[in-house]
């Protein structure tokens, strides 16, 4: 059965919350290891190309470039000027980008937000 495009928003909705969380830092403080934790994720309905293509730069450090963080503060901007308009409170994501691209990450790769929640110890 074909994924509809609610399902496939809705499990990337899911992929996007749990990349956010800490669920990496939580499974390393017990113990489990990030690399157990992505493998974890990778395997339930969280599982998304996101998380296939940048999990493990997340991981490991690797923010070579794909799809640099500045695009994405610059193509999220507008998106979140209509969800003011229409009473959303995008305000969190919005700060960790642009914390992001003030602390430098800006030319590195969109994974480079972890830099952001190590920084905070999240």
């Amino acid at each position: 059965m074909e994924e509809s495009s609610l399902e496939r928003r809705r499990r990337q909705m899911t992929t996007f919350a749990l990349a956010d969380d800490a669920t990496p830092q939580f499974a390393e403080e017990c113990g489990a290891g990030k690399a157990a934790a992505l493998e974890v994720l990778k395997s339930g309905p969280a599982r998304s190309a996101v998380m296939e293509n940048k999990g493990g730069k997340m991981l490991f450090g690797d923010l070579t470039p794909e799809a640099r963080l500045s695009r994405h503060v610059k193509v999220v901007r507008p998106i979140l000027a209509v969800a003011e308009r229409r009473g959303a409170l995008p305000d969190l994501h919005r700060a960790l980008l642009e914390e992001a691209e003030a602390a430098g990450y800006g030319a590195l790769d969109n994974s480079a937000i972890i830099e952001v929640f190590e920084r905070k110890g999240v």
